[in-house]
């Protein structure tokens, strides 16, 4: 076909004109998408600015110092509570036992450990005279006999 033929064609006109409508619209359809890819792409870049390491300043670091001296503080607190619960809970364990133990005591131990107490107060008075059993009463007579 020759130019003249094209132009005196109606199909041929319209079959260009859809074709050129068409590269036209693809065309529009790309740039479109280039513009939302380089905005996602500025945005992202914003994001990632924004969510960027910055140095900290003297009182952040001041600030996270105290934070972290205060925790550490906070789990010796805690352990030193948790320490002073168990020695206080062995305490009375202590006692509870020693209790059950007296209770459970026949005559002739209990008669047996008086005893023993009473040697040991004996032998302990010639090293040290506070070991006598009855040694606050002896330093009140002393006390008030020198009160006189």
């Amino acid at each position: 076909m020759t130019v003249s033929a094209e132009k005196s064609s109606p199909l041929l006109l319209t079959a260009s004109k859809m074709s050129v409508l068409s590269l036209l619209n693809r065309l529009e359809e790309e740039a479109q998408i280039e513009r939302e890819e380089r905005c996602e792409r500025r945005l992202a870049a914003h994001v990632a600015d924004m969510y960027k390491r910055k140095p900290k300043s003297r009182a952040e670091v001041k600030r996270q110092k105290l934070f972290e001296l205060r925790r550490r503080n906070n789990q010796i607190r805690c352990e030193l509570d948790i320490d002073r619960q168990l020695e206080l809970e062995a305490k009375r364990h202590q006692e509870a036992a020693l209790a059950i133990y007296r209770s459970n005591m026949t005559a002739e131990q209990k008669r047996e450990q008086e005893e023993n107490n009473r040697v040991m107060a004996t032998w302990a008075k010639s090293i040290c005279r506070e070991a006598s059993l009855s040694w606050r009463q002896e330093a009140q007579a002393e006390f008030n006999a020198k009160k006189l």
